[in-house]
């Protein structure tokens, strides 16, 4: 659902404000990447107007999910706070959560 939001985000004509309430790891929710798929290709990019102006962490809304689905997602999380640390782009709170993350 982030990336539907962040899709809408990015083709507003005005500015839209993009809440997250993420229900796996993956982090992703964090960061200004968008990505489209049209005609089966996949275009991605970068824009603040995606980031969400709040990110809201409900830890009931994972504590139920199957290790199926929490093991991949913890590492994409993972891969998403490392590459967010290397990210010279990346601002110092972001930094500062990917560190976190990483804990």
């Amino acid at each position: 659902v982030t990336g539907v939001c962040k899709g809408a985000a990015l083709r507003a004509e005005q500015s839209l404000l993009v809440a997250a309430i993420p229900t796996t790891y993956s982090g992703s929710e964090m960061t200004n990447i968008w990505g489209i798929r049209a005609d089966g290709h996949k275009t991605t990019g970068r824009s603040e107007a995606v980031r969400p102006v709040i990110v809201i962490y409900d830890s009931t809304l994972v504590s139920g999910l199957p290790r199926a689905v929490v093991v991949p997602s913890l590492f994409n999380g993972f891969a998403h706070c490392a590459a967010a640390l290397q990210d010279q782009t990346s601002d110092p709170l972001v930094k500062m959560l990917a560190a976190e993350g990483i804990k």
